[in-house]
């Protein structure tokens, strides 16, 4: 996909996912045994298992809005809502970039870091010409594919 020159005011709100389903890092040996795991991404597994549990620390939700790399915006965190979050946040967004995507990431605030739980992607050809695109966008996994529970993410651009 070319990129392509998003210039102006982008103007975006992130309203809510439909319902959201995720692991709270158990499944580190179906992972493990799956595919080849890096020293790091299973040590950060086994620090989500013991430090973070939900148990623990109660969930705690964001989204942010990218324009491919560049972290642009970010909502406030949603606190034990796991199963349907509604931010419905506007943002104002100037830019001069050249991307191919919007990117909507879900994260989970841990006492260290975050989880990464999905993202969406919305096409910049989508708005590049003015138009308003209010949608549901699919919610992905580190590899691009869906994340169980067929969730979706209200937004519109």
């Amino acid at each position: 996909m070319t990129p392509s020159l998003l210039h102006g005011t982008l103007y975006a709100t992130i309203y809510e996912i439909n319902r959201l389903e995720y692991g709270s890092g158990c499944n580190i040996l179906q992972k493990t045994l799956g595919t080849q795991m890096s020293r790091k991404k299973f040590l950060s597994q086994v620090k989500r298992l013991v430090l973070c549990r939900q148990e623990f620390f109660g969930s705690r939700l964001y989204a942010t809005i990218d324009l491919d790399k560049a972290r642009v915006g970010r909502t406030r965190m949603i606190e034990n809502e796991r199963s349907r979050p509604q931010w419905n946040e506007f943002f104002h967004i100037y830019c001069a970039h050249l991307i191919s995507n919007i990117v909507f990431t879900i994260k989970e605030a841990n006492p260290i870091g975050a989880t990464l739980i999905a993202r969406a992607y919305v096409r910049v050809e989508e708005i590049i010409n003015g138009n308003e695109v209010d949608k549901w966008a699919d919610l992905l996994d580190e590899d691009h594919n869906p994340i169980s529970g067929n969730s979706k993410i209200h937004v519109k651009l």
